[in-house]
């Protein structure tokens, strides 16, 4: 008795279910009983016995099923629920619920068909989305990469072979240590650099790099003391050069502290 038979909710709002107790076990029982095509085989006794009813309560049972019902739902047979064929009886609407179940079953499989091929079309657009935006971040990237030295206009006085070495060297220092230059920081720094002698703007990139800071920062001036003639980086000086070193000294170290102030030479 293998077999497997859904049984609808609409049970309870049908006739049968006006009908006493051993009406309704021996439909069930029945129901549960037949074959796909509706084939109930068995006796009377037999079919009692699966229900746990008495023979005589079978055998009321069986003339209210077989009997027409005016209320019944199913119009086909007058209403008839079950009829004897040989060796037992048949289900007469049994089909009909069997292919209902077919077709809800392959409803539903094609809903949930249905719906992970959506789910599935969400997920790669979202994807897509995401590779589309990386992609963009990177030419973006790349872009303002390969710009940003086209972009800044180099003063004259730094437009030297060895002045552009170090400054290439100074841009991919800071890019390798992920502290990438603006166009406006480098600017900002061509300007600091241009007020120094050549020689000192280098040697200024080369400390930087060299004590790994961040931004750029001009050695002082040194002047000797205890010396007759002043000296300066080495050099001795006359009265007239020393005293222009030193307003020299004194407008650099306004111009650096304003610097430092607005942020405008350190790390970006």
């Amino acid at each position: 008795m293998d077999g497997y038979t859904k049984l609808f909710s609409s049970i309870i709002t049908s006739t049968i279910w006006q009908e006493d107790n051993q009406t309704r076990i021996l439909w069930i029982t029945m129901l549960a009983l037949s074959d796909p095509d509706g084939r109930v085989e068995g006796s009377i006794p037999g079919l009692a016995r699966m229900a746990g009813i008495s023979i005589a309560e079978c055998q009321s049972a069986l003339d209210k099923l077989k009997a027409p019902d005016p209320y019944s739902r199913t119009k086909e047979n007058e209403g008839r629920r079950v009829q004897d064929v040989d060796g037992g009886w048949i289900i007469i609407n049994r089909v009909k619920y069997r292919d209902k179940v077919t077709s809800r079953a392959e409803y539903y499989k094609h809903w949930r068909k249905e719906r992970n091929s959506c789910a599935t079309h969400l997920q790669q657009d979202a994807t897509q989305k995401e590779e589309e935006e990386e992609e963009e971040k990177k030419t973006d990237k790349k872009k303002n990469k390969n710009n940003d030295n086209k972009t800044v206009v180099f003063p004259e006085s730094l437009n030297t072979k060895l002045f552009l070495d170090a400054w290439n060297q100074w841009v991919s220092y800071r890019t390798e240590a992920k502290k990438r230059l603006t166009v406006s920081t480098m600017e900002k720094q061509l300007k600091m650099l241009s007020s120094l002698p050549v020689d000192r703007a280098i040697k200024t990139i080369e400390n930087s790099i060299l004590n790994g800071w961040q931004g750029l920062f001009p050695e002082k001036p040194v002047v000797v003391e205890n010396c007759q003639q002043p000296v300066l980086f080495g050099i001795p000086q006359d009265e007239s050069a020393l005293k222009a070193q030193k307003r020299w000294n004194a407008e650099r170290e306004a111009k650096l502290a304003e610097i430092r102030q607005n942020k405008l030479v350190g790390v970006q």
